[in-house]
């Protein structure tokens, strides 16, 4: 009976053993992921960084990331999960591998794109003085998306010490306005948001300091049914990160973010109000500074389909005076501005919605929103103008320095 009771004792003892051991038991590779081989890109850069579980695929050009062809060179324990014949890159990812069919390592795949804008035509120009070293201004090829251009690129380096800032103003006024009234002058100075011609007021989210000024349209009425709108706005929060989405204040003055909007669209059902729960993915944004304008131009370096639903009241399909802002996932902030209507230039009539869209994404943008555009758009470089413009007063800009 004694030596009976022992052998069970020990089976027990092996058995609470066998179920314990964990994954980290199973001795580790120390290089599960030997290397990985983006297919028809051989100059793209792929860092494995194995302490962190993550692979991150660069790219100096525009590519699309939608669709990429990886191949992946393994240890020879190692096994990945489920092998796809391309992956979508627009987003980061995971991959599941197996180590001698039982261990599962979870690494985090993701791309970087950044495409160097002389790529693309646009040359550094200096002609508008000194500039730090985390700003670099660019003038446009002759011909940009297949139309005669003259526009400008400002590119801001945004893990150096720079500054962002909206500058909003209860009534209109000319952006040398705004500049001059500034005790430390901007380096960079585009308008932002949309205003009433009539009275002068925002129509567009102001966040100056910390304080809500303005608030984005929150409805649209059309055909006896109201539309709640979520619309495109950037801002940078206490942080110093910036976040450009679709936002909706409420009425008692709370702001949500969100990553999709709500896709209205006139004449069909009306989708709920925003809320933190609806569309999917929304925060509560308390930035310091932020204003809205609209539509956003790229979302997950694709350029947004559902542009009509902010609906807003734009000449989208006709070539305008345009100005842009976006992000690119390696930290550069791209202002733009585009001139048009002839103002300087019989042949230079602007760009489409579309095709600035198109322009933004192929710059290596992530995610781009359109500011204001026709006779509102400006840039200023140290003061100076940048295309010809009328000068019009406005009620937000945007500065950097």
């Amino acid at each position: 009976m004694r030596n009976y009771i022992f052998y069970l004792s020990i089976c027990f003892g092996f058995f609470v053993v066998s179920c314990s051991k964990s994954e980290t038991d199973i001795p580790d590779v120390e290089n599960p992921i030997i290397h990985v081989n983006v297919v028809g890109y051989p100059d793209a850069s792929v860092h494995i960084d194995d302490e962190n579980k993550k692979i991150i695929v660069s790219f100096d050009e525009w590519v699309d990331l939608s669709s990429l062809k990886l191949s992946f060179t393994l240890d020879k324990d190692v096994e990945l999960t489920k092998i796809e014949e391309t992956y979508d890159l627009r987003t980061a990812r995971y991959l599941l591998l197996t180590v001698n069919n039982q261990t599962r390592i979870k690494y985090v795949l993701q791309a970087e794109l950044y495409v160097d804008p002389e790529t693309r035509g646009w040359t550094p120009t200096s002609q508008f003085g000194e500039m730090p070293d985390y700003i670099t201004v660019y003038k446009s090829p002759a011909v940009v998306q297949n139309r005669n251009a003259i526009a400008y690129l400002a590119v801001v380096d945004l893990e150096k010490s720079y500054t962002f800032k909206v500058l909003g103003s209860s009534g209109r006024k000319t952006p040398l306005t705004f500049y001059e009234e500034q005790t430390k002058k901007p380096v960079i100075l585009i308008n932002a948001g949309f205003f009433n011609m009539t009275s002068g007021n925002s129509v567009s989210l102001i966040i100056e300091d910390s304080e809500l000024l303005a608030t984005n349209s929150r409805s649209e009425y059309y055909s006896g049914t109201t539309y709640y709108l979520t619309c495109a706005a950037i801002g940078q929060n206490a942080d110093g990160s910036i976040d450009l989405g679709w936002v909706y204040t409420t009425t008692n003055d709370v702001t949500y973010i969100y990553p999709n909007v709500s896709p209205n669209v006139k004449g069909e059902e009306p989708y709920a109000e925003p809320s933190l729960s609806y569309p999917e993915g929304g925060k509560r944004w308390f930035p310091k500074y932020a204003v809205g304008a609209g539509p956003v131009l790229v979302k997950k370096y694709s350029v947004c389909t559902q542009m009509g639903s902010e609906m807003l009241d734009l000449s989208d399909t006709t070539p305008r005076p345009r100005t842009a802002i976006g992000l690119t996932e390696n930290d550069k902030l791209l202002l733009v501005v585009f001139e048009g209507d002839k103002l300087s230039n019989d042949r230079v009539t602007g760009i489409t919605l579309e095709e600035l869209a198109t322009e933004m994404k192929q710059l290596g943008c992530n995610a781009a929103m359109n500011m204001d555009g026709g006779g509102s758009s400006c840039m200023l470089v140290n003061g100076q103008q940048t295309i010809a413009c009328p000068g019009r007063a406005v009620v937000s800009m945007i500065g950097i320095r």
